[in-house]
């Protein structure tokens, strides 16, 4: 990746989607009704948008989490509607590297145990610096649009205040005291080997 510095933390209140008729999880299915897995053995969502409800439940939680967290001296963020859900947007000064990558990470799981419930959820995985985000301003036309569930104009709503980096300490904060625990640690061995591919893999499992 050309990405040098993270300049935005990014968290999306994603609405789950639910069969109004029986109050059960929308999942994709296949030709013979059987419903499908995802990578990890879960139910495939079905990808659509949401209906009024479910909008409204995503940008309530949105909003309660912004407060909560400018109770704990974090600073305003941005707030965007994504069609279907909401957008904070806090601003963040971070080197790209795999340690940020992993305090990101750390707080979007933190944020998501805290807040996230049955209705709508906050998105674990967008902690990568790569990650590509919809122009606000344009319509996504994620999966079949319903009378109830109609594609809509996504949109940032007007900026309150100049936007404050958020202090990597309360970054770390919420992530918790154990975030870098999953850090991976490799230990160079300097080995001298005669090239020998025998060789190369007795040194490598040192």
């Amino acid at each position: 990746t050309q990405v040098e510095r993270r300049k935005w933390l990014l968290v999306d209140f994603d609405p789950t989607r639910i069969d109004p008729a029986t109050g059960e999880l929308l999942i994709e299915r296949d030709s013979a009704g059987e419903a499908k897995l995802d990578g990890n053995g879960q139910l495939k969502r079905l990808k659509c948008p949401s209906t009024d409800g479910e909008l409204k439940a995503a940008l309530q939680l949105r909003d309660t989490v912004a407060q909560r967290l400018e109770g704990e001296q974090w600073p305003a963020p941005l707030k965007g509607m994504s069609a279907n859900g909401g957008h904070l947007l806090y601003r963040v000064d971070l080197p790209n590297d795999a340690r940020s990558e992993m305090l990101i990470k750390a707080v979007l799981r933190a944020l998501s145990e805290r807040f996230s419930t049955s209705e709508v959820e906050v998105d674990t995985k967008l902690f990568d610096a790569n990650r590509i985000v919809k122009i606000y301003g344009t319509t996504p036309h994620k999966g079949k649009a319903f009378d109830d569930r109609p594609y809509r104009q996504s949109y940032l709503e007007q900026p309150v205040g100049a936007q404050i980096v958020v202090d990597e300490a309360l970054l770390k904060a919420v992530a918790g005291p154990d975030w870098e625990k999953g850090r991976a640690v490799v230990d160079v061995v300097a080995t001298p080997t005669t090239g020998s591919v025998a060789e190369w893999e007795k040194a490598a499992q040192l």
